[in-house]
């Protein structure tokens, strides 16, 4: 099975809109067993989209295209999907009653260029869009299905989960695919595939190993193949156990969940709450912690202490620490520990203060030094990390090692708490 994706509109190619469709499309794909051979972003015009499917028609299993659906005159691409498969487009009265409910739902009026988005090719399978009012379009050719979709990001998202999966699986003889993730934090890619290099290099040839690194992550995602679900299950969990027995604590998860989502479960599982205190991280610590849902049960609230008047005030910290060793230190951090725990009264905290760039380096403390401490229940941890000479890479690896070592420390706890019980 493989599939190409074509991206359609001008903003893309001049940079203005950054295609994020084609980068779903391609890890959803390849969920169900369906290889990407091709991404292409074209210009929203009758020749190249007729371009594209003289070049692609016939000669793939799966096309799909995203964009130029819209209602304005410079969404060409119905009108050449009719000429391009020989019909015309007619008038869908169901299309035509769901955007007509949809606008009065919304309390707007509707004009005859919405209208339009009811007109669709007569030969083409229509994907509904409960999410907008263009429709997904489906046509089969020359042992191809060619798949229209609106190019707003949340609208294909939601029609490919909603609707196209599990045509896909009824259409395509699709084999059984099996991922099982292993999430790790702490650790560079480099040492990692060094720790398991012996295992990945003994795996059959229907199991694969993709490494997934992000700051302060990295993610392995082991991808099995076969045709009993039950057997390809097996096998991969049998490989996967493996490489979790040599990480070990630097597993965090055995599901692709965030970093973040890892540390809340500890935190209920220990039925304690956190506070934060953070200076160069302004406030990204919070910010992703609090995408998790229900993280209101165990994050009570934090401090931005970006000057260090507010680490004075707020957090208590002496003026003469700030003056001695400056607000990028061991001892700043750890003042800025006791306080925000004595401030907010949590059970754990995390404080972090470091240089993110680009100014303000020293000699002894150049951009991308950071220091960055946990505490609670009877234990402190304050680490020295020197990161990269970007601000926002300074910023996101300062976010995920702090969100890291809490991660070690409520482990350590719940094995204790484990041991008592």
């Amino acid at each position: 099975m493989q599939a190409v994706v074509i991206t359609i509109g001008d903003e893309i190619l001049n940079g203005t809109t950054v295609d994020t469709n084609s980068a779903f499309l391609g890890k959803e794909l390849a969920l169900l067993g369906i290889q990407l051979r091709e991404k292409v972003s074209i210009s929203d015009t009758d020749h190249h989209i007729r371009g594209s499917l003289h070049r692609y028609m016939g000669h793939t299993d799966l096309i799909i295209m995203t964009g130029g659906l819209g209602p304005t005159l410079d969404d060409k691409t119905k009108q050449t999907l009719c000429s391009y498969f020989n019909t015309e487009l007619v008038f869908n009265a169901t299309v035509f009653k769901f955007i007509e409910n949809r606008f009065a739902q919304r309390g707007l009026k509707m004009t005859e260029r919405n209208r339009q988005q009811a007109f669709l090719p007569a030969t083409c399978t229509v994907v509904p869009n409960t999410m907008g009012t263009a429709s997904g379009m489906w046509f089969e050719r020359d042992g191809t299905v060619l798949v229209s979709l609106p190019g707003v990001p949340y609208e294909m998202k939601h029609i490919y989960r909603s609707e196209l999966v599990e045509r896909f699986r009824k259409h395509f003889a699709l084999p059984v695919i099996e991922n099982y993730y292993i999430m790790t934090s702490g650790i560079g890619e480099s040492w990692l595939a060094d720790q398991i290099e012996e295992i990945e290099t003994s795996l059959p040839l229907d199991v694969r190993l993709a490494y997934l690194p992000s700051p302060g992550i990295v993610k392995l995602r082991l991808t099995g193949r076969g045709n009993e679900q039950k057997k390809v299950a097996m096998r991969v969990s049998v490989w996967a156990q493996q490489i979790e027995l040599r990480l070990g604590s630097h597993v965090f998860a055995n599901e692709n969940i965030s970093l973040q989502e890892a540390v809340g479960r500890r935190l209920l599982a220990l039925q304690a709450t956190l506070s934060l205190a953070e200076s160069c991280t302004g406030g990204n610590i919070g910010r992703l912690i609090t995408q998790i849902p229900g993280s209101s049960a165990y994050f009570l609230g934090s401090v931005i202490s970006y000057d260090n008047s507010v680490k004075e005030r707020l957090l208590g910290v002496d003026p003469d620490i700030l003056s001695t060793h400056g607000a990028v230190s061991e001892e700043t951090v750890a003042a800025m520990l006791d306080g925000v725990l004595d401030l907010i009264g949590t059970d754990y905290a995390i404080a972090v203060s470091g240089v993110a760039g680009p100014g303000g380096g020293t000699e002894d403390k150049p951009v991308g030094t950071v220091y960055i401490g946990v505490s609670g229940r009877g234990t402190r941890r304050i680490q020295r990390y020197n990161f990269a000479q970007d601000r926002a890479v300074n910023i996101e690896y300062s976010s995920m090692y702090a969100l890291h070592m809490l991660r070690v420390l409520l482990d350590e706890h719940l094995e204790k708490q484990e041991l008592k019980g």
